[in-house]
C-alpha cells in the first residue's frame, strides 16, 4: 500500500469518525431542529472529506472535477451548518424566527457553493500531489475574497459565541468538561477557517490535515449537543436494550480476539496464500489489525458509558473497513469483499445505531473508493481465494446464528417478562380484598398459580413464631402426583444453615440450584431433602417492618435450570405482594383485637363483654338457665400504684388476670371495664350456690401471694354478683346491679362477696333519687346554714360558731347530712356546695359584726375534694373579699383523712391559708388513723376531739384516761384544745377540770338557724 492509500484510509476514518459524531449527538431523536443540524454538519464534512478522496485515488480529469466540487460544497456547507448549530446551542433564536434569518445565512453560503462549484471545472486536470489538493479557484478573484470573508465571519462570530457562552453559562458550564469542549470547538472553528482563507487569498493548496480541524469541530459540537441541549433525549430503558451489559462486554472482547486472531493469521498465512506480499506491508497489516483489536480490548475495560464505547468502537471500524479492502485488494484476494457483511451483522446488535450507521457509510465509501481507484481489476481464483470466501460464509453463518439467537432469547424474555408482569398485577389487584376468611384461598391460589408458571412442583407459605420457631400459619400447594411436605418441612426447618437464615433476616432470598451440591455442614438436610425427591427449591423471607415473619418455598425434583425461572426478581416481587397482603390481615386481626380486648391484659373489654352476655342472656332465655355476672375490684389497689408505681401495678394486674381466668370455667368470660374492675361472665347456671362457690374460689385464688420484680404481694378484692333473670334482663341491668352489690360488700369491709338483693337495690335507687333531687337543691333555695355555739372555758364566752350545712327537702323534711356529703363528693357537686356554704358563713358573721355583736370566728368544714383543689385558695380569697370579712375570723376545719391524702399538696395549701390570717383546725381527732409525725406537720391552731371520747368519759374510766392523755398532748404541742358533743354538765365539768380551752355544748345550745342563734349572741352579749 501506497502513501496516497493511507491518506485516503485516514479520510474515510474522518468520515467515519463524523458520521459517527452526528450519530451520537443525536442519540437515536432526530426530530429537534438542533440534532438535524448536527446529522446534516457531519454528512458536509463527510461529503468534502470524501472529495479529498476523490483528488487523490482518481485516475481521470473528470473524477477529480467530482471530488473539487464535493470538497466545495462539503467545506461551505460545514461552515454555514456549524455556525448554524453554534447559534442554537448559544440560545441565538432570534435571527431565526422568520425566512430572513435563514436568508441571511443560508443565502451567501449557497452563492459561494455554485461559484465555486462552476469554476473548479478543470482547476484539478493534471494534479498529482496526494498530501495536498490544489484549491479549486484562483486567489485574488472576487469569488475568492467572497468566500474568504464568508469563512472569517462565520468562523469569528462562532468562536466568540462560544467562549462568550462557556463564561456566563452556570452550571455544567462550570465543570472542566464543558469548558474543554466549548474551548475545542471555537479553536477548531477558527483553524478550519484559517486554513481555508489562507489557501484562497495566496493560492496555496489546500493541506489534508484541514479536514481534521473540521473534524474535531463537529466532534466538540456533538459533545455539546449530547451534554447541554435543552430538549430532553430520549433514554433507553433496560428492556430497549438489545444485549445487556455482560453481552456487550463479551462481544468486545469476542471482536477483539477476532482482530488479533486475524493479525497473527495474516503473519502465517504469508506462506501459504500471500508469497508475493512484501513482508514489510504484511508485517504493517498485522501490526494494525493486533493494535486495533488491543485497543478495542482497553476500551471494554474503560469505564466509560456505552454510547462512548460504541463510538471508539465506530472509529475502529472507520479505519479497519478501508485498511483491510486497500490490502487484500493489493494482494489480489477479491473474495474479502464480503467480510463487511459479518460487521454489519454484528453491528446490528448495538441497538444505538453508531456501530451500525458508520460500518454501513464507511462500507459503502471504501466500495466507491475502491471503484475510483480500481476501475478495472483482472480476477485469477485459486484455492486461497476459496478457503478466504468459505471462511467469510462460515463466519457470517455463525454471526446469523448467534444474532438469531440474541433476538429469540429477547423475544423469550420480552414474553416472559410481560406474563410475569401480567401475574404480578392481577395477584396484586386479587390481594386487595384479602381479609381474614378468605386469606388462605387466596394464598392457595396465588401458589398454584405462580407454581405453575415457573413449572415446579410445590409450593408453600409459612409463617413461624419467632419465639418457638415453630409455624403457626401454613398453605401448601403441589402438583397431581407430589405428597405434601409442610409438616416435614417443620419438622427440618431447625436444620436449616445459619447462614440461609441470616440470609433471609437479610431480606434476600436463597436459591439451590441443586441440592447434591449442598455443603457437608448441611449434610443431613442434603439427605432429607432427597428422600423427599426434591433436588432444587427457592426460600424467599416474608416480611413485616423488614423483619421476616415466615417464609416462601418453591421446590421441584428437577434442577434448578429446567424452572421457567430467568430472574429471582420475579419472586422477589410475588413474595412482597404476599408480605404485604399477610401484613395487611394481621394489622386488621390486630386492630380487630385491640377493638375488643384490653391492651395490658388481653382480656375482653366491656364492648365484647356486653355482646357476650347479650348473647348468653338470649340463649339463657330459651333453656331456662341463669347467667351470673361477676363484679370484681380489687382492695386498696390504688395504693399498690401510689407507692410502688404504675408499671408495677400493671403487672400486677396481669397476674390477678391470669389468676381469674385459671379460676373459671373455659365456657366463662373474664373481662377488664378499666383500673383494677373485672367482670366475669358465668354462663349455663343451674343453682345459685354454683355461682357462690366460684366466686368464693376466685377470692381464695387472689389472695394468694403473687410474685412480682421477686417481691411478694398479697391483695383482697371485693365482688357483687347479679343474676339473670332475677336481677335484670338487659346486659346493662345485669352489670349496674353487680357493681352495686360490689359497692356493698366493699362498704362491709371488703375482701367479700355479695349477692344482689332487693334492699341493695331500693339503697341505690334512693341514692339515685337523692343525687337527682341534690342537683336542683341550691338553685331552689333549699340548702340551709345552721350555726352552733363554741364556747371558751376561761373566758366563759361565746368565741365562735360553727356552720352546719342542712338540706330541707319539701314533702320529706330534713335529709342528715351523713346522706347527702357523700353524695355531692361522689357527684362533684361539692365544690359548688362548698363554695356556697364558705360565702354564706362569712356573710352572715360580717352582718353579725356590722349589728354590733361580738367579733367571733366562723368555722367552715372543708371535704377532702376541696381540700385537694388547686383553686380552694383563690376560692377562700375571692369569698374574704366580696363579704370583707377580716381573714382572722374564720376557721376552717379539716379531718385527719383529709389531711392524709396527697399529704404535700395539703401542706402546700394550708401555710398559703395560714399565711393570709384565716385559722386551721382539726376536726373529729381520733377518728381516724392518727400520726403524730404527720400532726406536727400541719400548721393549725386547734384540735377538735371526736365526740365519741366525750361521750364515753361518764361510762368508762378508760375514755377518761385517754380523754386527759389527748389533752395533754394537745395542750403540749401549743395547740388549743376544743372538744364537741358536750351533752351533760358532768361532761362539762370533766372537760374544765382536764383544762380543754374550748366546748361545743349541745345540752344548752343545739344546732340552730342564723336568726335564734344571733338572739343566743345577743342574750350572752348583754349578760357580759
Amino acid at each position: 500500500m501506497t502513501a496516497v492509500d493511507w491518506i485516503n484510509v485516514c479520510l474515510l476514518t474522518v468520515c467515519g469518525f463524523a458520521f459517527a459524531g452526528g450519530l451520537y449527538a443525536t442519540h437515536g431523536e432526530y426530530r429537534p431542529l438542533l440534532h438535524k443540524l448536527m446529522m446534516l454538519a457531519s454528512a458536509a464534512l463527510v461529503l468534502g472529506a470524501f472529495g479529498l478522496v476523490l483528488l487523490a485515488a482518481a485516475h481521470t480529469d473528470q473524477i477529480r472535477d467530482s471530488g473539487c466540487r464535493l470538497v466545495c460544497i462539503g467545506w461551505t456547507l460545514t461552515s454555514a451548518v456549524t455556525f448554524h448549530c453554534v447559534l442554537l446551542l448559544t440560545g441565538r433564536t432570534v435571527l431565526f424566527r422568520n425566512w430572513r434569518g435563514y436568508a441571511l445565512l443560508y443565502l451567501p453560503a449557497a452563492v459561494v457553493v455554485a461559484a465555486d462549484t462552476f469554476r473548479a471545472c478543470g482547476m484539478a486536470a493534471g494534479s498529482t500531489r496526494f498530501l495536498v489538493v490544489p484549491v479549486p479557484m484562483p486567489a485574488g478573484t472576487v469569488w475568492s475574497v467572497v468566500s474568504a470573508l464568508y469563512s472569517i465571519s462565520v468562523a469569528a462570530i462562532g468562536a466568540a459565541l462560544l467562549l462568550q457562552w462557556a463564561r456566563h453559562r452556570t452550571g455544567q458550564g462550570k465543570s472542566a468538561s464543558f469548558r474543554a469542549l466549548t474551548g475545542t470547538a471555537a479553536v477548531a472553528d477558527a483553524l478550519f477557517a484559517g486554513f481555508t482563507v489562507r489557501s484562497a487569498f495566496c493560492n496555496l493548496c489546500v493541506p489534508v490535515p484541514t479536514v481534521f480541524f473540521g473534524l474535531l469541530l463537529v466532534l466538540a459540537l456533538s459533545g455539546l449537543t449530547h451534554r447541554c441541549h435543552a430538549v430532553q433525549m430520549r433514554r433507553k430503558g433496560h428492556n430497549d436494550v438489545i444485549l445487556s451489559q455482560a453481552s456487550r462486554s463479551h462481544m468486545y472482547l469476542c471482536v477483539s480476539l477476532v482482530l488479533i486472531g486475524e493479525g497473527f493469521l495474516t503473519i502465517l498465512g504469508r506462506n501459504f496464500y500471500y508469497r508475493q506480499a512484501p513482508v514489510v506491508s504484511v508485517a504493517m497489516c498485522s501490526a494494525n489489525l493486533i493494535l486495533l483489536g488491543l485497543i478495542l480490548a482497553v476500551v471494554n475495560r474503560l469505564r466509560l458509558n456505552e454510547s462512548l464505547k460504541e463510538m471508539l468502537m465506530s472509529v475502529i471500524f472507520s479505519f479497519g473497513i478501508p485498511a483491510t479492502a486497500l490490502w487484500f485488494v493489493y494482494f489480489q484476494c477479491y473474495a474479502t469483499w464480503a467480510y463487511i457483511f459479518p460487521v454489519m451483522i454484528i453491528s446490528m446488535l448495538f441497538n444505538r445505531r453508531i456501530l451500525l450507521g458508520t460500518v454501513m457509510v464507511e462500507s459503502i465509501l471504501t466500495q466507491l473508493l475502491l471503484w475510483v481507484a480500481f476501475p478495472q481489476l483482472s480476477m485469477w481464483v485459486e484455492g486461497p481465494d476459496y478457503v478466504v470466501r468459505l471462511t467469510v460464509m462460515g463466519l457470517s453463518v455463525i454471526l446469523v446464528f448467534y444474532v438469531s439467537h440474541v433476538y429469540i432469547s429477547r423475544l423469550y424474555k420480552n414474553i416472559y417478562d410481560t406474563q410475569a408482569q401480567a401475574l404480578m398485577a392481577e395477584l396484586s389487584q386479587e390481594f386487595i380484598s384479602a381479609e381474614e376468611y378468605n386469606l388462605d384461598q387466596k394464598l392457595y391460589a396465588a401458589l398454584q398459580r405462580c407454581g405453575r408458571f415457573i413449572q415446579c412442583d410445590r409450593a408453600f407459605l409459612v409463617l413461624v413464631d419467632a419465639r418457638t420457631r415453630t409455624f403457626r400459619h401454613s398453605c401448601e400447594w403441589m402438583e397431581e402426583g407430589h405428597p405434601s411436605l409442610i409438616h416435614g418441612f417443620e419438622a427440618i426447618w431447625k436444620d436449616i444453615p445459619k447462614e440461609v437464615l441470616r440470609t433471609l433476616e437479610g431480606g434476600m432470598h436463597v436459591e439451590m440450584a441443586d441440592v447434591p451440591r449442598l455443603p457437608q455442614t448441611a449434610a443431613r438436610l442434603r439427605t432429607t431433602l432427597l428422600s423427599w425427591g426434591v433436588r432444587s427449591y427457592a426460600v424467599l423471607p416474608i416480611q413485616r417492618n423488614k423483619r421476616p415473619i415466615g417464609a416462601l418455598a418453591f421446590s421441584a425434583g428437577r434442577p434448578l435450570r429446567r424452572w421457567n425461572l430467568r430472574s429471582g426478581a420475579f419472586l422477589e416481587i410475588i413474595a412482597a405482594v404476599l408480605s404485604d397482603a399477610i401484613v395487611k390481615v394481621e394489622r386488621e386481626k390486630e386492630a380487630g383485637f385491640l377493638a375488643y380486648h384490653d391492651q395490658l391484659t388481653r382480656l375482653p373489654n366491656r364492648t365484647l363483654f356486653k355482646k357476650k352476655l347479650d348473647r348468653a342472656i338470649r340463649l339463657a332465655g330459651q333453656v331456662g338457665e341463669m347467667v351470673g355476672i361477676v363484679f370484681l375490684d380489687l382492695d386498696s389497689f390504688k395504693a399498690v400504684n401510689d407507692t410502688m408505681g404504675h408499671d408495677l401495678g400493671d403487672r400486677l394486674l396481669s397476674k390477678v388476670a391470669r389468676q381469674i381466668q385459671n379460676a373459671v370455667r373455659e365456657v366463662d368470660t373474664v373481662s377488664r371495664f378499666g383500673g383494677d374492675e373485672f367482670v366475669l361472665l358465668l354462663d349455663h347456671i343451674s343453682d345459685v350456690q354454683d355461682v357462690l362457690q366460684m366466686a368464693e374460689n376466685i377470692l381464695n385464688d387472689i389472695q394468694q401471694p403473687v410474685a412480682v420484680n421477686q417481691q411478694e404481694l398479697f391483695v383482697t378484692a371485693s365482688m357483687g354478683i347479679a343474676l339473670f333473670p332475677q336481677d335484670g334482663r338487659e346486659p346493662e341491668a345485669l352489670i349496674q346491679n353487680a357493681d352495686d352489690a360490689m359497692y356493698h360488700a366493699k362498704s362491709m369491709g371488703k375482701n367479700r362477696c355479695v349477692l344482689c338483693s332487693q334492699m341493695i337495690k331500693d339503697h341505690v335507687l334512693k341514692k339515685m333519687e337523692l343525687t337527682n333531687l341534690l342537683y336542683h337543691a341550691q338553685e331552689k333555695g333549699q340548702l340551709e346554714l345552721y350555726y352552733q355555739p363554741q364556747f371558751d372555758m376561761a373566758a366563759q364566752a361565746i368565741v365562735g360558731v360553727e356552720a352546719l350545712l342542712r338540706w330541707r327537702l319539701p314533702e320529706k323534711g330534713m335529709v342528715e347530712p351523713a346522706q347527702f356529703i357523700p353524695l355531692a363528693e361522689q357527684s362533684g357537686m361539692i365544690y359548688s356546695i362548698g363554695e356556697w356554704v364558705l360565702e354564706t358563713a362569712c356573710q352572715q358573721n360580717k352582718v353579725w359584726q356590722d349589728s354590733g355583736l361580738p367579733r367571733m370566728r366562723v368555722m367552715v368544714n372543708l371535704s377532702a375534694n376541696q381540700l385537694t383543689s388547686p383553686k380552694l385558695v383563690q376560692c377562700v380569697v375571692r369569698v374574704l373579699k366580696k363579704t370583707r370579712l377580716p381573714p382572722e375570723y374564720l376557721e376552717l376545719e379539716i379531718t385527719e383523712t383529709a389531711a392524709s391524702t396527697n399529704l404535700p399538696l395539703v401542706l402546700d395549701t394550708l401555710r398559703r391559708l395560714k399565711a393570709m390570717g384565716v385559722s386551721l383546725a382539726i376536726d373529729d381527732f381520733g377518728s381516724a388513723q392518727s400520726l403524730l409525725s404527720r400532726l406536727k406537720m400541719l400548721p393549725v391552731d386547734r384540735i377538735k376531739i371526736d365526740a365519741q371520747f366525750v361521750q364515753g368519759i361518764e361510762k368508762s374510766d378508760k375514755d377518761q384516761t385517754v380523754l386527759k392523755a389527748m389533752v395533754r398532748l394537745i395542750r403540749s404541742l401549743g395547740l388549743r384544745v376544743v372538744a364537741e358533743g358536750v351533752e351533760t354538765p358532768r361532761q362539762f365539768d370533766f372537760l374544765a377540770g382536764v383544762m380543754c380551752d374550748e366546748v361545743q355544748v349541745f345540752f344548752c345550745c343545739r344546732p340552730m338557724e342564723a336568726a335564734a342563734i344571733q338572739a343566743v349572741l345577743s342574750e350572752y352579749a348583754g349578760l357580759r
